[in-house]
Order: structure tokens, then sequence, then C-alpha cells
């Protein structure tokens, strides 16, 4: 069982994104499914927000979609099954995802959250353990849920957005706690949404389906 530190790479992954420049965005069509439990090494670690924000600034020329969740909460699964429900329903590699697993109960473990990791995969599809909550503490303030972090809760972020240490504001924010007040998570919903920003730096880049002409 493997996952990628992350947090001791961070500044080997600035520098290849440079390096790269639009890589991100010409990968091949992903593929979907299952992980395979002998070959699993698709998880990150962050350790600072700074980490994520990398992340994130390097698929920038994407559509971003980043969920923040709990493995141990109830509502997880729901979290997960729109996020798979938004990329099944795009294959474009102008579509990518995030799922944070922040630990915010005596529940939640690496182990943990590898096993919700393991529920779907998807070459856009990247899940990043954040064991210390930095994430899901960073977005409280958009979805107002602060002093308690934002969890169960899914950010729409478009194509020119880049992220700081202070996160902007997302095109579109949907909440599957119920303790949090705001727009309920619907899965077609936020997939018509992303679809739309795709379907737009497609046709700006001369792009049809995620493959140029």
């Amino acid at each position: 069982m493997q996952y990628r530190l992350v947090n001791a790479v961070a500044a080997l992954i600035v520098f290849a994104a440079l390096v790269a420049g639009d890589a991100l965005a010409q990968a091949p069509a992903p593929a979907t499914g299952p992980a395979s439990p002998d070959n699993f090494n698709d998880v990150a670690r962050v350790q600072s927000l700074g980490t994520f924000v990398s992340f994130m600034n390097l698929a920038a020329g994407t559509a971003r979609l980043v969920a923040v969740v709990s493995p141990s909460a109830s509502t997880c699964p729901v979290v997960i099954a729109s996020i798979a429900a938004v990329l099944r329903a795009n294959p474009s590699k102008r579509l990518r995802a995030y799922v944070v697993l922040s630990h915010l109960s005596p529940d939640d473990s690496d182990a943990r959250s590898i096993t919700v990791a393991r529920s779907f995969r998807d070459r856009r599809l990247v899940y990043l353990i954040d064991p210390n909550a930095v994430v899901a503490a960073a977005f409280a303030p958009i979805c107002k849920s602060a002093p308690d972090p934002a969890t169960s809760v899914c950010f729409l972020y478009d194509t020119g957005a880049r992220l700081a240490l202070e996160p902007p504001a997302p095109s579109l924010w949907m909440s599957a706690n119920p303790k949090i007040k705001g727009p309920r998570l619907d899965a077609a919903v936020l997939g018509q949404r992303a679809n739309d920003m795709v379907r737009r730096v497609e046709q700006m880049a001369g792009e049809t389906n995620g493959t140029k002409n």
C-alpha cells in the first residue's frame, strides 16, 4: 500500500509545472473503475495548504472540482458518488477532480481514507489525505461554516481561476452536510456547470470531446 508524500516534493511539483506547461490538460482520456488493491499509489498527502494550492494551480486551464470530506462521515459515499457521476458523464481531459480526505474524527485514518479512494478511480481524479484538516479549515469561510470546517462540500472552479492560501470564491459550491446552509449537493447541476466550462475552453482551444481537431 503506497501513497506519495507530496509535502516532501512540493518544490519539485512547482518546477515540473514550469517545465511541463499545459501537460496536465494534454493527458489522454481516462479509464474509470475500482482500484486494484495491489497497485494503488495515486493518493497524495498534504501537510500544508500551500501544497494543495500548488496541486490546484498546476491544472489551470481545466475545470476543477474539489470535494472536501471526512472519510468516516455518513455523507462521504454521497459525495464520492456525485464526483463519480460528473466524471463519468464527461470524459474530457479539461475536467479535473480533487477529493480531499480531511481527518476530522478519531475514526478518520490513512487506512480509512485509502479505502474511500479505492471506491472510485479516474485518471483525472486525485485523492488527497489531509491529516490536519488544513484544507477543510481554509474553505470554511466560503460556505460560512466557520468555526467548523467545511466538510461534505463540493466546490467548482472555472478554467481561469487560481487559488491562493485564502481560497477565492468558486463558480459554484454545493453541500451534502446538513449542518451547512447552502445549495444542496446535486450531481446533475454540478455536472452541467462543469460541462459548460469544459465546452467553452475546448471551443477556445479547437478541441472536441477533449481531443484536438
